[in-house]
């Protein structure tokens, strides 16, 4: 079945009307053979588009969360060296305080030879008459 066949000014309207008509509902693009191609090509690369975006955003946040954990752990190997300072600091004190008695116990053991040596002299020393 044909339909009504149109001339001049009234077929140039009828057209314009038809082509409005296709661009409301979503057809806007012309006749072209390849139209139906373009179409799903440029469904596909903004689908493309829109995943990597999605992507691009969830490394954004990756980076961000990687950036706050290589600051962590700079600060982390600051305060292990200073508690490695301070651990050696501890470790000296300690065999200081260590070696003290045994310091006092050398002390006393030559305080005592030396006064043994010295009451032996003393005592020769009488018997001789000096």
């Amino acid at each position: 079945m044909m339909g009504k066949v149109y001339h001049g000014e009234k077929a140039k309207n009828v057209e314009k009307g038809k082509r409005d008509e296709k661009k409301k509902r979503g057809g806007g693009m012309s006749n072209c053979p390849h139209e139906v191609e373009f179409a799903e090509k440029l469904a596909t690369v903004d689908q493309r588009s829109k995943s990597n975006t999605h992507r691009l955003d969830e490394l954004d946040a990756w980076k961000k969360d990687q950036t706050e954990l290589i600051s962590s752990v700079a600060t982390l190997a600051s305060e292990q060296k200073h508690i490695k300072t301070d651990v050696e600091e501890i470790k000296t004190d300690v065999k200081a305080i260590a070696e003290k008695p045994g310091k006092r116990w050398d002390a006393i053991v030559d305080k005592v030879i030396w006064a043994v040596i010295a009451a032996v002299i003393a005592f020769l020393l009488g018997r001789l008459g000096l």
